[in-house]
């Protein structure tokens, strides 16, 4: 309502999300998915967990909230004012 983002602009990511999930698979019945029947065993190893573990730390990434582009309320700059954004996808 505020008209910072065209409908136009909306459309467009829905569909850029919708195609790279369906691409993916995420919307294939449970029986023709691949992976559905992988045990917790089978990639649960020391070494995977490993890998798993060096994933994530490579893949943290610190954000800006440069020319308050991110709609968070403005704070005092202190070393306590975090957002932490987790989620499956």
């Amino acid at each position: 309502k505020l008209g910072l983002v065209t409908e136009a602009q909306i459309r467009q990511s829905v569909t850029r999300l919708f195609t790279v999930r369906f691409r993916l698979g995420m919307f294939d019945p449970p029986s023709e998915e691949q992976f559905a029947n992988v045990s917790y065993a089978a990639i649960s190893s020391r070494k995977d967990m490993e890998l798993a573990l060096n994933a994530a730390k490579e893949s943290i990434a610190l954000h800006w909230n440069k020319n308050s582009v991110l709609p968070l309320s403005p704070t005092t700059s202190t070393a306590t004012n975090y957002t932490l954004v987790v989620g499956p996808n």
